[in-house]
């Protein structure tokens, strides 16, 4: 994805002119960036095609919205930009998701709480009949409810949490964000990719993992993933400069339990 100097110029002169020549601009811009913005954030932010579309879109309003307030950057910034731009809508609508995904959770855990507390009584039950195979049956049943219990309750992103979340939650996943969040959706045998596309799911899906952890690590990470400097991401996380080159540092290091998984690609890839 690139702008040229003097395209850049172009585009930035037309914002800035008459409405004709707003119109031409903004054409101009919206030929250049609309379909690479979409790809963007799908390959990278794992959107769904439908997401891409909503974001790209309300990235063109605030650059409109922009030339209006007379609020455009200079010529050689104005890909990092609407970069920035798109972010911050994609992030503002994770948080959102993000919220729902806890309700999912909270639902969840209220879910298998009850499961829980059904199957105890069923035990119960069972071994005041004295009833052998009943009371074998039902004290399997509930071994099985616990384990699924102190799983959601235990570490976000392993295997069994998943596999808990996915069975007893009651709200459907958003569509912001991985589009998948087990690294068993990768698979070794198939035909989806060169190692190196397979590499790049597994990051994502270990940056996933992040955010249910710690979102603003996961949002700066990613931010970073993206080639951006230290000062473009200090302006979309509100920190100063050097704080956010030690907030990356210290995020990196967290991420690393999580991408474990990715080691095998990142050798052969």
């Amino acid at each position: 994805m690139k702008i040229e100097l003097g395209t850049a110029n172009f585009i930035l002169n037309g914002l800035r002119g008459n409405e004709q020549e707003k119109k031409v601009a903004f054409k101009r811009l919206h030929d250049d960036l609309w379909k690479p913005l979409c790809r963007r954030l799908r390959s990278v932010e794992r959107c769904s095609e439908e997401a891409a579309e909503d974001i790209v879109q309300e990235t063109f309003i605030r650059i409109y919205k922009a030339a209006q307030e007379d609020k455009l950057p200079q010529p050689e910034a104005l890909l990092s930009w609407a970069l920035i731009i798109s972010k911050r809508i994609f992030i503002d609508k994770w948080r959102i998701n993000a919220t729902e995904q806890a309700d999912e959770l909270r639902d969840a855990k209220r879910n298998i709480s009850e499961a829980l507390k059904k199957a105890e009584i069923e035990y119960s039950n069972a071994l005041t009949s004295g009833n052998q195979e009943l009371i074998g049956a039902t004290f399997e049943e509930l071994s099985v409810i616990k384990q699924k219990s102190d799983a959601i309750n235990g570490d976000y992103g392993t295997f069994a949490f998943d596999e808990a979340l996915s069975e007893y939650a009651t709200t459907d996943e958003g569509v912001y964000g991985p589009e998948g969040n087990s690294f068993d959706a990768i698979d070794e045998n198939s035909s989806r990719g060169s190692l190196r596309e397979k590499l790049h799911d597994c990051i994502m899906m270990a940056l996933q993992k992040l955010r249910k952890v710690s979102a603003e690590r996961a949002e700066a990470l990613s931010l970073d993933f993206d080639g951006m400097s230290s000062k473009e991401i200090a302006q979309i996380i509100n920190r100063t400069e050097q704080a956010t080159r030690q907030f990356l540092s210290e995020s990196r290091k967290a991420f690393r339990k999580y991408s474990e998984p990715c080691r095998s690609y990142y050798e052969t890839a």
